[in-house]
């Protein structure tokens, strides 16, 4: 069970535009902010040109086309060797709970599956932690360590909380084996029980999800950078307008031309 396809969010035209309008009408309301019955108008209208910017901004940062098949999980358990796994600690990651035992002849037929997943995606955001159903910490050692497996493994020192017992098994109904639980960056549960191509292809659509929501983080940073650029220009070449302007006002002004007169006289 999957979500379905990503659909890729694409710029927003009026994203691109904003940060360029916003310079010029900064500037032309700052040019005549030295009048005072326009200050009004100029401070609504660049609060709304703001809101109207936050809202494009954070309407292109969600991808569209996205449905989950479960709820947020939590997860704290401790670890084989003897570490603290909590799920929190792989939040912004792509989370595969692997539910498996070395006794069963499909968990072990998956491992070398598993293993060339893993080192395909780890890089790129993937994180599988295996949950063991064995009762045996030994048996769960030695075959880890023939099959080269290196990511953390959920297991209890108390041995009434193993094999079936296991309250990670509990909370996920994972009472066949092999089992897996396909968690998104955000906690959610987005798959469930995939095997093989169908399991490759949701990590692949996911962890494509996952570039795009990290590049649009990105994009958002240079949006804000290149909004406060923006309003420091505009500031800069208002306040040089409305200089230039009071200058002309006063140089026009009656006294002025009274002076010009008796100098000419």
């Amino acid at each position: 069970m999957f979500a379905p396809d990503l659909v890729s969010p694409s710029p927003s035209l009026i994203s691109l535009v904003l940060p360029v309008a916003l310079i010029g009408l900064l500037s032309v309301n700052l040019w005549l902010a030295f009048r005072p019955a326009l200050r009004g108008a100029m401070a609504g209208g660049l609060v709304a040109l703001l809101f109207l910017l936050g809202m494009s901004f954070a309407r292109s940062a969600q991808p569209e086309g996205v449905s989950f098949v479960g709820p947020s999980v939590y997860l704290r358990e401790p670890g084989l060797d003897g570490q603290t796994i909590d799920l929190e600690d792989y939040r912004g990651q792509l989370v595969l709970l692997e539910f498996w035992a070395s006794w069963s002849p499909v968990c072990r037929g998956e491992v070398a599956h598993l293993r060339a997943v893993w080192n395909r995606c780890r890089n790129r955001g993937l994180q599988i932690i295996g949950i063991s159903l064995d009762e045996d910490i030994q048996e769960v050692r030695s075959f880890l360590r023939a099959e080269e497996v290196d990511w953390p493994q959920v297991f209890y020192p108390e041995p009434e909380r193993r094999g079936q017992h296991n309250p990670v098994v509990q909370q996920f109904h994972a009472w066949t084996l092999p089992s897996n639980v396909l968690i998104d960056a955000e906690g959610r549960i987005i798959a469930r029980d995939l095997r093989g191509p169908e399991l490759d292809q949701a990590i692949e659509i996911a962890l494509e999800q996952l570039a795009i929501r990290l590049a649009v983080k990105d994009r958002l940073l240079n949006g804000t950078s290149f909004l406060l650029a923006g309003l420091l220009i505009g500031s800069l070449v208002g306040t040089a307008l409305s200089f230039w302007g009071r200058r002309q006002e006063k140089n026009a002004a009656p006294g002025n031309v009274l002076d010009s007169a008796a100098v000419a006289a």
